[in-house]
Order: C-alpha cells, then structure tokens, then sequence
C-alpha cells in the first residue's frame, strides 16, 4: 500500500464541476488530486450548455477561445421548434439568434455558448493538467474516506492494476454526481422531491436529418402529442449528433417498455438512416442536499443538487459551487483565511441550489403543463383549431431568457459580506439588474481594449477606488497587511464605472462577489477586514 501525504485538497469526480475545481485550485497554487473512477471519456454528453456566468470564469482562466473555435458552429440558429413531428405539423418557433449573432447581457463580459461536454470536459483536463500543483488520476477509485482533527485519509483503488492505496489530505470535496458515496457515507440527507420523472436520453447519429424535414435549423425540436409534450430533440454538435429526450412518467417501468427506434421513427414522423450510439435512463428530480459540508469533506455539484437540465443550469451551477469553494480553501491552507470561513460555502451556495433546482422544475413544467387535444394528429379542421390552441400556449411561455438565474445570484445573508443597507433588486430568473450591492457578482464594465473590470478579480482581495476623488485606503492595505490577507488597491476613473458601482469604494473577493462597500473607509477597517476573511462570524 503506498501512502502519499502532500495533497492539500482531494477531490472526488472527475465530470466538469471536479475539473473546474481541480483547475481553479491549480490557477491559484494550491497542491490538489483529482481521483475518477472512470477512463474520463465522455460517450454521452449530458451537459451542453456554458452560461455567461461560467464563461467569465473560463475567460479568468484564458480558454474561451477554445471553447468559441471547438464548441457549436457560430452561424447555427438556435431556435426552439415546436412540432407534432418533423415530418408532421409547425405548432410554433421561438427565434433565437445564433452564436455569432448573440450579444452577452446586460452588465456580463462574456455570453452563453453552447459546447457539449465531449468537447468542454477535455478543454478543462487540458488545462487542470497545465498547472503544476494538479495531479489527475483516471481509473482510480475512492472506496472511502475517513476524517480526523489533522485532515482526511482515502482509501483508493487503482481499477487498471488492482493495487490499493491510501492518500492523507487536508480537504475533501465530493464532485462524485447524483449518486455520492461520499454523500451517503457521511449521511446528508437530500430535500425535495425525489421523482418528477423516470426520463431517457437516445444519442444518434443522422448526418442528414436536417434535409429530411422542413422545421428548418433549430437548436431543439420539441414534439407534442395528443397527450401534450413528451420529447425533445437537441442538436448536439450543429452537425450530425442528435439527442433525444424523452420526458417519460413517473412511472419506473417506463424503462422497461421503451423502444429506441419506435421512438426515434416516432419523433421524426418519417424513416431516415440513423446510428444509435448510446442511451441512458435517468431520472428527473428536484433535490438539494440538506448539508454541504462536514467537517473537512465537502460536496458540490450533482453530488449537492439535482434538477431538471431544463434551463441548462445543473453543469454551471455546480461550477459556481466550485468557484465559491477554491478561494476558501486556498485562504484557509494559505493561513489568512479565518475559522469559519469555510462555513459560508453552504451558508452561500445552498440558498442558490434551492433557487436553481425550482426554477429548473418551473421550465420543465411550464410546457407540459398544457395538455393537448386528441384531435392535435388529425388533417381535419378540428385538428386544425387543436394545433392552434397548442401553439397559441406554448406562444404564452416560451420566453427563455436566464441572465437572473445566471448572473442575478447574490449571497443574501452571507455572514462575510458587508450590507449596506441598501435594498436588493428583484430577484427574476429572466432578469438580470446588474448591482455592486453587498453579496452580488459584481458587474462588468468595460475599463480598456477588450480588457473588464473584472479581470481585475480572482487572485486576490481588489479595493476599487473610483472617482477622481475617492478616498485613502491606506486603513484598509494596513489591516490586510497584518492578517496577511492578499489585498490590491486599484483606482480607476470612469464615470461608467462609478456610475455601475454607485460608491467610491468597493471591495470584491477573489470569486467577484462584493464584500463591502462606501464612500469612506469605515471606522474599523480591521473589522471589516476580520469579518470579510470569515475571523468574525
């Protein structure tokens, strides 16, 4: 048995959120071990989605070039089509510009792209891997894990040559997915409901599909039937990978009764050539973990939420988890980061897994709410009037937009940010109202040639002073210097940005989230400083 004790953090995981973890900890030194059970091969994509939010956190690490060249073709419309079958009947289409047309939100650096995880996943291995203090290791299997005042001994073994080992480490964070042994072991029960569906994904190849059918390009089909919608067809690489989606029942023997090519034929309306290459049965739920943390192991990612990809908003928000997380324990292995600093992660993240996880059930459920005619299938003037019903509901909620749920996150209550007093804006998962208010991701601002105002945040502690005249912050340098807390000063004057920040000081953490701010120092920067590095909760 080999024993090895210089890993500060192990994570458990290898899918996106484990690499972007293991990445961002890399980004920042911190000495790490990724263990994936797994070859790391990705045969069935289930995320495909990188929202602005996760974007900017991939322009923080330099790799969203690579994911604009290798992701989805930029010229492709990403419309949502609405048919009884492809070959069958139009009920409505929500246009939706393609990559290349598409503007970020308002108050966001970066905009959504679309890449499917065969692609993305790799991009963050590369890059993991780029960082010296990052060891990945694939077809290694972490069969327990167990936790003293000193840190976390796991026990592992390596699936290719059978030898078992054991790895001492300060930290532990879960990436593991739905179904967590880490989870299990340490008992944190799961809250909400624990079926919507008994659902199925169909990956198949059909390189011509879209000269088979007169829908035109659409990034997803969604078909609906005499007993409303019960699948959805998304274009996985805008070229000749397509997945089908079926909604399924609550029902687990749905499994059992399902054929693949009955329902491919049934989707397309039609014959085509098609290569099944996967299917994978899975099911829907609506869950956040009632804990996120014990002692020095941690979860993240499907391993603390699981919901509807309804939204897209499972992948990316379980990266927000990771991003939350890898400033903390850095600031805690570094020795500035206080007591309970590490306790805000599940104060901070669980209250946006709630959110996410309902809002993720509220789009799942905002089409299949409206059940269809019998008639919708019929070349007769009562089928006629039952598909335009069907498209005249589905016309009333196919609003998509999720710049709220991306970028309007804030850390209410966060026992290491500062409130001002101010109230908050509202909180609409279409809308996003940029804010520096205490506990909100704080905006962008264009500050030169292609340069943001945030790239100016990750590394350390930043203390904007904006304005011709904003005040001395030599209070403020002074109490970071003697917690040996990582703080730059930078002053910057543009009326845009003062007018977006609304004050002449503001402190942002390394994750971009503002922490304080004020027109003047306050009278105990110590405090502040104490409170923001989680030594005062």
């Amino acid at each position: 048995m080999t024993v090895h004790h210089q890993f500060s953090v192990l994570i458990v995981g290898g899918g996106p959120v484990g690499l972007a973890l293991a990445a961002d900890l890399g980004w920042r030194g911190v000495r790490c071990l990724l263990v994936e059970q797994t070859d790391g091969v990705i045969e069935h994509p289930k995320a495909n989605g990188v929202n602005s939010r996760t974007m900017e956190f991939c322009r923080r690490w330099g790799i969203t070039k690579a994911i604009r060249d290798t992701g989805f073709p930029n010229d492709y419309p990403h419309n949502e089509i609405y048919v009884t079958s492809l070959a069958g009947y139009l009920l409505a289409c929500e246009e939706i510009p393609s990559l290349g047309d598409r503007q970020p939100p308002p108050g966001a650096a970066e905009k959504y792209q679309r890449i499917p995880q065969t692609i993305f996943d790799p991009i963050l291995r590369d890059l993991a891997r780029s960082f010296p203090t990052v060891s990945l290791r694939y077809l290694l299997r972490c069969n327990s894990v167990t936790q003293d005042t000193e840190g976390v001994t796991a026990q592992l073994t390596d699936l290719d040559g059978g030898n078992e080992e054991q790895v001492r480490a300060q930290y532990v964070v879960s990436c593991e997915g739905a179904n967590s042994p880490i989870r299990e072991a340490l008992g944190i029960q799961m809250e909400g409901t624990e079926v919507l569906t008994y659902a199925s994904n169909i990956l198949f190849r059909a390189p011509d599909l879209l000269t088979r059918h007169d829908k035109g390009q659409g990034r997803s089909y969604v078909a609906i039937g005499p007993n409303g919608p019960w699948a959805s067809l998304i274009a996985i690489n805008g070229k000749d990978l397509w997945r089908l989606q079926i909604r399924g029942s609550r029902d687990p023997k749905f499994w059992d009764t399902l054929d693949v090519d009955e329902s491919i034929r049934r989707f397309a309306g039609m014959d085509f050539p098609y290569e099944v290459l996967s299917e994978m049965q899975w099911v829907r739920r609506e869950l956040v973990a009632k804990n996120y943390r014990k002692d020095r192991i941690f979860i993240a990612g499907d391993a603390a939420h699981q919901l509807s990809p309804s939204g897209s908003f499972g992948m990316n928000t379980g990266v927000g988890d990771a991003m939350d997380l890898s400033w903390k324990l850095q600031a805690v292995l570094d020795g500035w980061g206080g007591l309970n600093l590490l306790d805000s992660y599940e104060i901070e993240r669980r209250p946006i897994g709630v959110r996410n996880v309902q809002e993720a059930t509220v789009n799942f459920t905002r089409i299949g709410a409206h059940k269809s005619r019998p008639e919708i299938l019929e070349n007769t003037p009562e089928g006629d009037r039952a598909r335009k019903e069907a498209g005249d509901r589905i016309s009333k909620v196919m609003e998509r937009s999720t710049a709220g749920i991306e970028l309007g996150y804030r850390y209410e209550n966060s026992p290491i940010c500062v409130p001002d007093g101010t109230p908050p804006p509202p909180d609409d998962p279409k809308i996003y109202t940029p804010t520096a208010r205490p506990g909100s991701r704080a905006p962008h601002v264009w500050i030169g040639e292609n340069k943001s105002v945030l790239d100016l945040y990750g590394k350390a502690f930043v203390l904007l002073r904006l304005g011709s005249n904003a005040p001395s912050v030599d209070g403020f340098i002074s109490a970071a210097d003697k917690r040996g807390m990582p703080l730059e000063a930078i002053p910057l004057d543009m009326p845009e940005l003062s007018t977006m920040y609304e004050r002449k000081l503001v402190l942002v953490r390394p994750d971009g989230h503002v922490a304080w701010r004020g027109d003047s120092p306050p009278n105990d920067c110590e405090a502040v400083i104490d409170r923001v590095r989680g030594a005062a909760i």
